[in-house]
């Protein structure tokens, strides 16, 4: 979906084994979720056009970037575990033509005063069912039930 653009989606479903009409939604996007911060400066990054090579058009990239920078403070000051790394990260998606489709809502898992959520989020992978899995702080989660 584009931001500040009127999207028309289409949805299909199944209810109760009978599959039911087809409906056409318009949403309109606003606004943008998690923006950089730094100093009190609030701003969220411009639009760059790009040339797609033909076999990757129509795709959607997700972007993880951590904006922190090292301090000193770490080296005496040890948090532990990825504590020493809690930086705010930026997660987006864009498509081949370089527009932005949407922010990820860093706020759902990361929280400075929290222990359990700290740190930066990184290695994102997408997994066989489409869910993503990332590291991220002092925890860790195990599925072993599968």
């Amino acid at each position: 979906m584009y931001p500040d653009y009127v999207n028309k989606v289409k949805v299909d479903w199944t209810e109760e084994g009978k599959k039911q009409n087809l409906y056409v939604v318009h949403l309109r996007r606003t606004g943008i979720i998690t923006l950089y911060y730094r100093a009190n400066c609030r701003s969220s990054y411009g639009r760059n056009r790009l040339k797609s090579i033909a076999r990757l058009k129509n795709r959607l990239y997700l972007f993880n970037h951590i904006t922190g920078m090292p301090r000193a403070g770490h080296i005496m000051h040890v948090a532990g575990g990825a504590a020493n790394w809690d930086y705010t990260g930026i997660n987006w998606i864009s498509d081949t033509n370089g527009d932005v489709r949407g922010y990820m809502n860093i706020d759902k898992f990361r929280n400075q005063d929290d222990i359990t959520r700290f740190g930066s989020m990184m290695g994102f992978h997408q997994v066989n069912d489409g869910n993503l899995m990332f590291g991220q702080g002092q925890r860790l989660l195990l599925n072993m039930i599968s």
